[in-house]
């Protein structure tokens, strides 16, 4: 949402160049994470509970967005999940 982005879920390439093969898909914990991708383009310090705000819309947007895998659920590609 704008310049903004959370993440429920974070992928966690386990070696290097074998991001499909040794990769997990983790949740974060009990609160996503929040990056400005204006200051930060590249994702690597979240902005923390700085802007709760910022944390309800986007949740409401992150909800939402969950919501339409009820009509289109993901495609089963194989990774175990």
């Amino acid at each position: 949402m704008y310049e903004y982005k959370i993440m429920v879920k974070v992928v966690e390439p386990q070696a290097q160049w074998l991001d499909i093969d040794m990769t997990t898909v983790t949740d974060v914990g009990l609160a996503p994470r929040l990056f400005n991708l204006h200051i930060d383009p590249k994702e690597e310090y979240p902005i923390g509970h700085r802007l709760n705000g910022w944390l309800a819309s986007l949740a409401a947007e992150v909800k939402g967005h969950a919501a339409t895998f009820n009509q289109y659920p993901p495609k089963n590609i194989g990774l175990g999940q």
